[in-house]
C-alpha cells in the first residue's frame, strides 16, 4: 500500500507514488504555490540584508594592499614562499650590490688597501 503524500505548499493530499509526486511537483499549480510561499519571506529577507553591515572595509583594504605593492615585492613574496633557495640567493645578491655601492663612497686611500 502506498503512503499518502501531503504537499505543504498546495495543502493537498494525494497518493504518494513516485509518478504522482513527480507530476504534482511539475504542475503549474504547485510552482505557483511554491513561489507564493517564498515570496512572503522575500521582503523581510531583503530588509535584513539591507540593514546588515557588509565588510566593505575588508575589500577596500585588500585592494589597497595589492595596488600598493610593486612587481618586485610580489616577486619576492612568491620566491619566499615557493622557492626559498632563490629568495635567499636574491637577498645575498642585493646585499653584495649594496656593499659595492657603499665601497664606492669610501675614500680612494681606503678602497685601494682593501681591494
Amino acid at each position: 500500500m502506498v503512503k499518502p503524500y501531503f504537499c505543504e505548499y498546495c495543502n493537498r493530499k494525494f497518493k504518494g507514488d513516485v509518478r504522482t509526486r513527480k507530476l504534482h511537483l511539475q504542475s503549474q499549480a504547485h510552482r505557483t504555490a511554491y513561489a507564493a510561499y517564498y515570496a512572503q519571506f522575500e521582503a523581510e529577507y531583503r530588509r535584513e540584508e539591507m540593514n546588515e553591515q557588509r565588510p566593505s572595509s575588508f575589500a577596500a583594504k585588500s585592494k589597497q594592499k595589492i595596488s600598493s605593492k610593486n612587481a618586485n615585492d610580489i616577486l619576492n613574496h612568491w620566491l619566499q614562499i615557493n622557492r626559498p633557495d632563490l629568495y635567499a640567493f636574491s637577498m645575498l645578491r642585493k646585499q653584495l650590490i649594496q656593499l659595492e655601492y657603499d665601497v664606492n663612497k669610501w675614500p680612494v686611500s681606503l678602497r685601494l688597501c682593501c681591494s
